[in-house]
């Protein structure tokens, strides 16, 4: 009966670790680019303005086998006119090295800038979950004449940042610059997937023990 019972509660990690949560640390920082600013690229949607509006996008990269939830997205700004700044925020797939299709995109309002750092933090009405893969951010001001400048620094980080600018060009291009980067950084949670071969000897291993638990009440 005692080699029973030590079964079943030999098996209870497992079976926490099937049913438990599957979180990181709250809020840790998913990923970080900060080079060294030089200028910022005006990032802003003005619909009424007849000389066209600039937005601007970002790629990063989910390692294999990871699973992110975003809360947060942070943008670094070179200089601001504007304070508080109404964002949008659009996540986008990978399209040979471009921005491609719009997964989703987010309305922030009333966003305000720290005035030490520069930095905007937006936080997400909604989470955004991404499994691996390349990605890209695409962060602008949204009110009727917000002016927001994302930094721009000479390191380079992944693939080329890109604009779209109608009606000069209406469509995603890369920066004129090489080797530029934009100052960004992503926050959340990072989601732990179990393979399919592991959940199910867990799975396994939790029955049994369950089973032989309920062996031991029963004597």
């Amino acid at each position: 009966m005692q080699r029973k019972i030590t079964r079943a509660l030999f098996m209870l990690p497992f079976l926490m670790q099937l049913f438990g949560p599957r979180c990181a640390a709250a809020g840790k920082m998913l990923y970080s680019q900060f080079p060294e600013g030089y200028s910022g690229f005006n990032s802003t949607y003005i619909p009424s303005s007849t000389s066209g509006y600039q937005l601007c996008a970002e790629d990063f990269q989910i390692y294999t086998g990871a699973v992110w939830e975003i809360n947060n997205v942070i943008v670094k700004s070179s200089h601001s006119y504007d304070d508080p700044i109404d964002f949008k925020v659009k996540f986008m797939q990978n399209d040979n090295g471009k921005p491609g299709e719009v997964i989703s995109e987010y309305n922030v309002n009333n966003v305000h800038i720290d005035a030490v750092t520069f930095c905007w933090d937006i936080a997400l009405p909604a989470p955004q979950i991404l499994n691996s893969g390349i990605y890209w951010v695409c962060v602008y001001g949204n009110n009727p004449y917000p002016h927001f400048f994302w930094e721009c620094g000479h390191e380079e980080f992944g693939l080329q940042p890109h604009r779209y600018r109608p009606p000069d060009f209406p469509y995603w291009r890369p920066f004129n610059t090489p080797h530029n980067s934009l100052s960004f950084a992503i926050q959340g949670h990072e989601l732990h997937s179990v393979p399919f071969n592991m959940l199910f000897s867990l799975l396994l291993f939790g029955l049994i023990g369950l089973g032989a638990f309920f062996r031991c009440r029963n004597m």
